[in-house]
């Protein structure tokens, strides 16, 4: 009984949580993400250089550098599934 209540409001707070959204005032368009604006300060792998994990690892520290808080990488379809029907 304990447990369901519990669930419940636990589904109750999902539902309740504000999910992001583009918020679109006067024309210019605003991120918002937990309720507060969000500045996208991004970086971008080119598709060359994050063709592995491996490869996108070195370039994560001199992003990190940068301050960035979103990375845009490219990712192939056979990075997914290398082999039919085998997901990595």
């Amino acid at each position: 009984m304990l447990v369901s209540i519990g669930l419940l409001i636990l589904i109750a707070q999902l539902f309740a949580a504000e999910l992001p959204h583009v918020k679109i005032e006067n024309g210019v368009g605003q991120l918002i993400v937990n309720g507060q604006p969000v500045l996208i300060l991004g970086g971008e792998l080119g598709n060359s250089s994050a063709g592995t994990a491996a490869q996108a690892d070195t370039i994560y520290s001199q992003l990190a550098v940068m301050h960035v808080n979103t990375i845009l990488m490219p990712v192939a379809w056979e990075q997914i599934e290398p082999n039919e029907r085998s997901f990595d």
